[in-house]
């Protein structure tokens, strides 16, 4: 019975599809129902005709990180603007502690970019610097040396420029 009790209060990554610019609103949201939420944002100088402004977008549009138990997690299909749960034969897809804190790393860098398709290059692993354990590929792009991490779940990567000297091949 005890065990029973320690896996319902088990928490699990998981990620949520937004309706289109609800990203914001969906992370405060789940906050005040007491659901910790992780959504990864780049600031974008943003031009209108009177003026400019540096704003946060999401890294992942449409994508919410969800940190919940499996039984609470039904609570967040009730806030407006959550679409459904990232699911891979119908049942959602936990995102590791690992791809995550890899995720939280990469962040550090404000230059962070998304890439639709990772280029292929070398696997490496970054050996010094803020990235450092994190296996990757590095790749050239525009003449520069970057590294990149795939996210499974998004289907999607991310990579940051690094210097050549920070990592050692796989």
């Amino acid at each position: 019975m005890r065990e029973l009790a320690l896996q319902q209060t088990v928490c699990s990554w998981y990620v949520v599809y937004t309706y289109p610019h609800y990203e914001k609103r969906i992370l405060n949201q789940s906050k005040k129902i007491g659901i910790h939420c992780f959504l990864p944002t780049k600031k974008v100088v943003k031009q209108w005709s009177d003026r400019r402004k540096i704003v946060d977008e999401p890294l992942f549009p449409n994508y919410v990180f969800v940190y919940v138990e499996e039984q609470a997690r039904f609570r967040l299909l009730d806030i407006t603007g959550v679409s459904r749960y990232v699911a891979f034969d119908g049942k959602p897809v936990v995102v590791s502690e690992e791809e995550m804190n890899t995720i939280k790393k990469l962040m550090i860098e404000p230059e962070v970019t998304v890439e639709r398709e990772l280029q292929s290059g070398s696997k490496v692993l970054i050996t010094e610097g803020p990235f450092i354990g994190i296996e990757g590929v590095i790749f050239q792009k525009k003449g520069k040396t970057r590294f990149g991490v795939r996210i499974p779940v998004l289907n999607h990567s991310i990579s940051v420029e690094i210097p050549a000297s920070s990592f050692s091949r796989i």
